[in-house]
């Protein structure tokens, strides 16, 4: 049973409410002058140069995405129409390269060659650059019944070293032509989010999929890179109002220019600069409109908006994806991965999307290779700086100790989401490839275990030497923290069946025997040396070592994770504890009218 389940309905209900045409017939075709007209059978796609006029409009055969290149002192697709809604900025779509402080693009070269076929369209002749060491391209059009391929040929004449590249770079009409983004590494890009001239943010990945949820359209772009070369996208907000999605290929991952950075605030020059060999780039752009709601249709939901849950989870589950082998929660603006949340996994469940699941499993990996030490101790932070870092404890990866103290609920929290992915993909070897890592994790805290109790001990002693312990990291919990010692109880639960998928049922027995001391301790009344207090029927945040209870006030993190991480199984505590807060809850007038 998952969490959201033992909350009330109201509160649920309110959650779900976050905020987040019909199709018209394609007939701006006949609006545009034709000659020479190349038409393929019916359903196919088809290819109209204007007549008279350095102009060629591509349509697939539904009529579903139409794109006019205009090549006339230029090479750009000027016009994207996507089910009957023109998409494009000024001045649309084009190619080129920055360097020594400009760019140099299509948007002004000399008219290039365009030969029309049955269902193709070349363009060769594509110059850019200083005379001499110019950049050729040729460009091929496909039409097919559903979608239209663009092949983008570079050849670089020669060595140099490009401070940006536009891959070609995508202007859309403004901020509000897109919803936002869904990438093919898991997150998104949310449009809201790039709210001021020139903020930016860039990841790597390849397929993106962008998206309006008020009038239906999607446009998914899906490249396909030739072996050796890596691809990264830049999103920015232009001075004009132009939603600009910049794409680059290079031979080598492109790395941020600023520290870790993938968003910056006021500018756009977010990848170093990188260097090209006299070389021949190939790529291939699939290009396909689609219906949003049919490409990302949620089911029927009971009582609740099914519209509003695909919307929450396209955009505030996905934004804690920050780039491949990243994956968080506080999202790719204010740049924070918290290795003490365990929820992860059970995002990739909301959300059912290989995309994002196979993400988690490569950061999983690489927060077992770079943030867990050969002591054991996961490091609770990943961030683009050292900003709120303990001094001496931010690698060169990313992660460290929070300056707030040691948070130890990192340790279950890196079990939970690896135990829970596993669930969640049944993938057996990469499990395996995660068993020493995780046990090596919660032996790390099983040491840190109080006389045989089964209750785990924090870095300090009491709340007066102000240092954190857990994800409330700016509370003092100290030594016995009830919310540490739960989400210990829920990895080793986990844990011990991960053991038994691996074959090693004495890991098994030992954790499952260590639970269960926890589960009995943590249970007793706080008279006993336990967390639970009879008087108020709820559980207390933490223990000092002189005995000292604090946090005796219905901490909800304390006592909702005791319920859902099974610690708590008592259905009369279960009740008196959602009971009080439903209560609390009226008292202080929180979602009227749910």
């Amino acid at each position: 049973m998952s969490w959201a389940s033992h909350l009330p309905q109201a509160f649920v209900k309110a959650v779900m409410q976050v905020s987040s045409c019909r199709w018209i017939l394609f007939s701006l075709l006949v609006a545009w002058p034709v000659v020479g007209r190349s038409t393929v059978a019916a359903g196919q796609g088809e290819i109209h140069p204007a007549a008279g006029k350095k102009l060629v409009t591509l349509a697939d055969g539904q009529g579903q995405l139409a794109l006019r290149l205009n090549f006339d002192g230029c090479c750009v697709l000027d016009q994207i129409v996507v089910r009957g809604h023109e998409v494009a900025g000024d001045p649309g779509v084009f190619t080129g390269i920055r360097n020594d402080g400009r760019w140099i693009t299509t948007k002004n070269i000399v008219t290039p060659d365009v030969v029309a076929g049955k269902d193709t369209l070349t363009v060769t002749g594509i110059k850019f650059g200083q005379p001499g060491a110019e950049i050729n391209e040729t460009w091929k059009f496909t039409v097919q019944s559903n979608q239209i391929v663009w092949r983008i040929t570079r050849k670089y004449p020669a060595d140099v070293t490009l401070e940006d590249t536009a891959f070609p770079e995508w202007d859309f009409g403004s901020q509000s032509t897109w919803t936002g983004g869904i990438l093919d590494n898991g997150g998104v890009v949310w449009s809201k989010y790039l709210d001021k001239t020139n903020t930016t943010y860039g990841a790597h990945f390849g397929m993106a999929t962008f998206w309006n949820s008020q009038s239906g359209e999607c446009l998914r772009i899906t490249p396909r890179l030739p072996r050796g070369q890596f691809g990264a996208g830049r999103f920015s907000h232009q001075t004009n109002d132009v939603f600009s999605f910049n794409y680059s290929i290079s031979g080598e991952e492109l790395k941020p220019k600023y520290s870790l950075r993938r968003f910056l605030g006021n500018r756009q020059d977010l990848w170093s600069p990188f260097h090209v060999k006299p070389s021949e780039v190939s790529v291939e752009f699939t290009l396909k409109a689609l219906d949003y709601a049919g490409a990302y249709d949620r089911g029927t939901f009971s009582g609740l908006d099914g519209n509003q849950i695909r919307d929450l989870l396209n955009t505030v589950a996905r934004y804690g994806v920050i780039d491949g082998r990243l994956t968080g929660g506080n999202g790719w603006r204010s740049g924070f991965i918290c290795l003490h949340e365990p929820f992860f996994a059970e995002i990739g469940l909301a959300l059912d999307e290989e995309d994002y699941i196979s993400n988690l499993s490569k950061c999983l990996d690489y927060e077992r290779d770079h943030a867990v030490g050969t002591d054991g101790r996961v490091k609770s932070r990943w961030a683009y700086d050292a900003g709120d870092a303990m001094p001496g404890t931010f690698d060169p990866p990313g992660f460290y100790e929070a300056q707030w103290g040691y948070l130890l609920d990192s340790q279950p929290d890196f079990v939970i989401n690896v135990a829970e992915q596993f669930n969640l993909t049944g993938d057996r070897q990469w499990l395996a490839g995660q068993k020493s890592t995780c046990e090596k994790v919660l032996d790390f805290l099983m040491r840190r275990e109080v006389a045989n109790s089964g209750l785990v001990a924090m870095a300090t002693d009491s709340c007066k030497e102000q240092r954190g312990s857990d994800w409330i990291d700016v509370i003092w919990a100290s030594y016995e923290n009830a919310f540490v010692n739960a989400g210990l109880y829920y990895a080793l639960e986990l844990w011990s069946g991960a053991e038994d998928e691996l074959g090693d049922p004495a890991h098994a027995a030992t954790y499952r025997a260590f639970a269960a001391r926890l589960k009995t301790s943590f249970n007793r009344p706080v008279s006993e040396g336990g967390f639970w207090d009879p008087a108020n029927q709820w559980y207390v945040y933490w223990r000092d070592k002189d005995e000292t209870l604090h946090g005796n006030n219905l901490v909800t993190p304390v006592n909702f994770a005791a319920i859902a991480y099974g610690i708590c199984d008592d259905a009369s505590r279960q009740k008196a504890i959602l009971d009080r807060t439903e209560n609390e809850m009226q008292k202080e007038g929180l979602f009227p009218g749910h």
